[in-house]
């Protein structure tokens, strides 16, 4: 027969005090580029991170020779001592159990690997296994880091927008898939909600050779430009079509084209504008460009229209004329 004291003892005896994470690589990780999207408008980190909660495994790539510096930290009942641990690392990675801090140069080329960290303390608590899993950056994110798209160092939060793609194409007909950097974002505090996008484009060479740079015609504003979608004309050259942000009226489209590793304009479609007595400017809310296509769907051509009237504009020479 089990005692009452021996039961009572049982239901005082209070439960090993919680291990809880403060701090884990995702802190150091969420920004850096082609890294999971956040709202730069909601703080330095987004709410999601806050509560450690993201998408399981966390998932982020490294360029090669990258020195990988990570450091995890818990907090735990107090006067005891908190021991870390992490495992499926390769051999040459350094880790510090009492410190929690880790060390590793990414080598040339690294297959998929999943690391898990842990946090204990000499009463039996642990903190719930937190799990990431570092893959090999694609060729078109090797491009990319090459040629500087994206950001001025790695990782850069301040250069980190709150949305950024990466496609890969083969603007200039060389038999080689260039790279496109694109981002949107919004200013905080702006109550209109004004878009902004940037695009970058680096063209890549031959094997052996680095990726290069290129930059868009100074009419662009260094490639602060609207959004950016990708067509065919007939002749098999790839269009990068502009739509702009406008604020009222019809959105303006420019075309462009890379031609003799340069982006040369190859059509551009404004709403006519009219004025008012007063000085006011009508941008032609009804304004629309259309574009004409091909069963192969290619884009044969653009129709334009403005204030009631429509143009045709075909691609001929290079351009919509």
């Amino acid at each position: 027969m089990i005692s009452l004291a021996l039961v009572t003892a049982l239901v005082m005896e209070k439960p090993p005090e919680a291990v809880v994470w403060k701090k884990l690589p995702i802190d150091a990780l969420i920004c850096t580029r082609f890294g999971p999207p956040w709202r730069r408008d909601k703080g330095p980190y987004p709410s999601v991170l806050k509560g450690r909660r993201t998408e399981e495994p966390f998932t982020v790539s490294f360029p090669g020779g990258h020195e990988l510096k990570l450091t995890v930290a818990a907090k735990g009942p107090a006067k005891q001592n908190i021991t870390y641990s992490t495992t499926g690392w390769p051999p040459d990675a350094q880790f510090d159990p009492a410190k929690g801090t880790l060390r590793w140069t990414v080598p040339a080329y690294v297959k998929a690997f999943e690391v898990s960290f842990g946090a204990t303390v000499p009463s039996g608590a642990a903190a719930t296994p937190w799990k990431m899993v570092i893959t090999p950056p694609t060729p078109a994110e090797l491009v990319a880091w090459d040629a500087g798209l994206g950001g001025k160092a790695w990782p850069d939060c301040d250069a980190r927008p709150e949305n950024m793609e990466l496609t890969e194409r083969d603007l200039d007909g060389d038999g080689h898939g260039d790279v496109v950097v694109s981002t949107e974002w919004t200013e905080g505090g702006d109550p209109h909600e004004h878009r902004f996008s940037r695009h970058q484009i680096a063209l890549r060479g031959a094997a052996g050779k680095r990726a290069r740079r290129i930059d868009w015609p100074p009419a662009a504003l260094e490639g602060l430009l609207g959004s950016l979608a990708f067509e065919k004309a007939p002749d098999g050259t790839v269009l990068l079509v502009v739509t702009e942000h406008a604020c009222d009226g019809g959105e303006p489209v420019t075309v462009y084209r890379v031609s003799k590793g340069a982006v040369v304009e190859a059509g551009a479609f404004e709403p006519d504008h009219s004025e008012d007595p007063s000085g006011n400017v009508d941008e032609d809310p009804d304004f629309d460009v259309k574009a004409e296509r091909a069963p192969d769907g290619s884009v044969g051509a653009y129709q334009v229209t403005s204030r009631g009237k429509t143009r045709r504009y075909a691609w001929r020479r290079g351009a919509f004329r």
